[in-house]
């Protein structure tokens, strides 16, 4: 029920932003209360579709700030990939810590546009989880449902921001109407 709350809070918080760096700034806090012992990052596709960057980052294991789509298997699939922990592959080689993980595309419209990856900190409490433990489903699916609503709200924000540079500058010329 607490979990329940959390997103449904966290949702209507996401949607009410007016800018993509509100939501970043929101992310961090929000997101270590609901995966508590777990570090994880928002990272989004850059214009050209060929780097990624790291936009909100909480916990204390590290990820590449920077990397390219090649080094997601969630990107590069177009689905979840969880992976169990330890040097197993196939890894995320943009995860820089070696316990359970898991990355979720942020897809609204069709369109992939970042990722949403956690991973369990050093002795947490599902990083002896097995992929097929109750613990770690239940945060694969809670993680699902967040990266739902985060990859909605910055689309709606994209859409917003592209409506109102077309409201300023004539799509067509460039020049201000």
């Amino acid at each position: 029920t607490d979990e329940i709350t959390q997103v449904s809070e966290l949702g209507s918080l996401l949607h009410a932003c007016t800018s993509r760096e509100e939501v970043f700034r929101l992310i961090p806090a929000r997101l270590r209360r609901l995966f508590p012992g777990v570090s994880g990052s928002i990272s989004l596709l850059s214009a050209s579709r060929n780097r990624v960057d790291s936009t909100a980052e909480w916990g204390v294991c590290p990820t590449d700030r920077v990397f390219t789509p090649e080094q997601c298997w969630a990107l590069r699939r177009g689905s979840t990939h969880a992976h169990p922990g330890g040097r197993s592959e196939p890894r995320c080689s943009h995860l820089l810590g070696e316990g359970a993980s898991v990355c979720i595309p942020l897809i609204a419209n069709g369109t992939t546009f970042g990722t949403l990856a956690i991973q369990d900190n050093p002795l947490s409490s599902i990083s002896d989880s097995d992929p097929g433990s109750d613990t770690f489903a239940r945060s694969r699916q809670l993680a699902a449902i967040v990266a739902e609503h985060i990859a909605l709200a910055v689309a709606n924000l994209n859409h917003h921001e592209a409506l109102r540079l077309e409201a300023i500058r004539d799509p067509l010329t460039g020049l201000y109407n």
